[in-house]
């Protein structure tokens, strides 16, 4: 964060310090899951409730239950 903070400044983008911010939510067509596979249940979830797009590397989970919960929305 030390880092993309300035630059973010720098460009005039916006940035988050939290994938789960929901200011995030409202602000991206689209994600692109590139997360230890640990998390991409949580993070997949997240946005696919607010109706954002998630593209995710594999693994899509770390078990078949985390891969259905993700798929189910």
């Amino acid at each position: 964060m030390a880092v993309a903070r300035p630059v973010a400044e720098q460009r005039g983008l916006r940035w988050f310090a939290d994938a789960r911010d929901q200011e995030l939510v409202g602000a991206v067509d689209a994600v692109v899951l590139a997360t230890p596979p640990a998390s991409h249940r949580e993070l997949a979830c997240h946005f696919l409730e607010g109706g954002v797009h998630v593209l995710c590397e594999k693994p899509l989970a770390i078990n078949s239950a985390d891969a259905r919960a993700s798929l189910d929305l």
